[in-house]
């Protein structure tokens, strides 16, 4: 998709906290992935143009980071907390996801 709200949200650590616990897990750890979990994912609706636009404005900065090889940990840290504050996180939710 080009829709990089989407792209966030499905890239975040609270998507892929929500996929390890409704994916099979396979040998090695890794999870298998099909459709039928995807269509699982609660993608919350932004109707705020200025919160929308923060997530897009973040991965693009993401994506030209990594392009050049460089450190993209703060820019994707940045937008987890995007994500948690979207999802209205408790600490202690926000606090198992980090520890996973």
């Amino acid at each position: 998709t080009d829709d990089k709200y989407l792209i966030a949200i499905l890239n975040s650590k609270v998507v892929w906290h929500f996929l390890k616990s409704i994916c099979v897990i396979r040998s090695g750890g890794f999870i298998e992935v099909k459709p039928q979990y995807f269509e699982q994912i609660p993608i919350p609706e932004v109707t705020d143009k200025k919160l929308r636009k923060a997530f897009i404005d973040l991965v693009d900065k993401i994506l030209s980071a990594k392009q050049k090889n460089k450190d993209a940990n703060p820019l994707e840290d940045e937008l987890n907390v995007l994500v948690y504050k979207l999802y209205d996180l408790t600490p202690a939710e926000i606090k198992i996801i980090e520890k996973n």
